[in-house]
């Protein structure tokens, strides 16, 4: 026959198996607690890229790959333009590629990590969109306009050289 103790707590009559099987419960729950925190800090070798830093490389990254696939050419060609433009974004921000690709692994490494760098890319890249049509319409606005002037004066140029003549 088994014997076993009764503990009064709080919480009522609490047996021994109980009492630790609560507290294998509770170590578990702590364990897991702390490796979610573990996994969803900043904390990062101090050869890693800022997340900041991540975030506006990244959105270059994606609006340079955007102008690549408007390119005309073939695949081998974009391909050569596409890193000819990366390197030339990671000139801009003084890093070489092998700097920047241990960054990137890193934080592929680190999916909580990761995620909030491209969630941040795909917000900022969105809100850039309507700024980016309005800008791109007043330039065709004016664009238009300026055209419509260079008609309108060489029509008054053609009309004053036939009276003349």
């Amino acid at each position: 026959m088994q014997h076993l103790v009764s503990v009064e707590s709080p919480y009522g009559n609490i047996t021994h198996k109980n009492a630790a099987m609560k507290s294998l419960r509770g170590l578990f729950y702590g364990g897991f607690f702390l490796l979610l925190i573990s996994c969803s800090s900043e904390d990062r070798p101090s050869w890693v890229l800022g997340h900041d830093q991540m975030v506006e490389i990244m959105k270059e990254f994606y609006l340079a790959d955007a102008i690549v696939q408007e390119y005309k050419g073939d695949l081998e060609t974009k391909r050569k333009y596409r890193e000819k433009l990366h390197n030339g974004i990671l000139e801009l921000y003084e890093l070489e590629r092998e700097e920047f690709f241990k960054s990137y692994q890193f934080y592929i490494d680190h999916p909580y990590l990761f995620d909030t760098i491209t969630n941040q890319v795909v917000e900022e890249l969105n809100a850039q969109v309507p700024v980016e049509k309005e800008r791109m319409s007043k330039e065709a606005v004016e664009r238009l306009k300026t055209k419509q002037d260079s008609v309108a004066k060489a029509k008054l140029k053609a009309g004053a050289s036939e009276v003349e003549e």
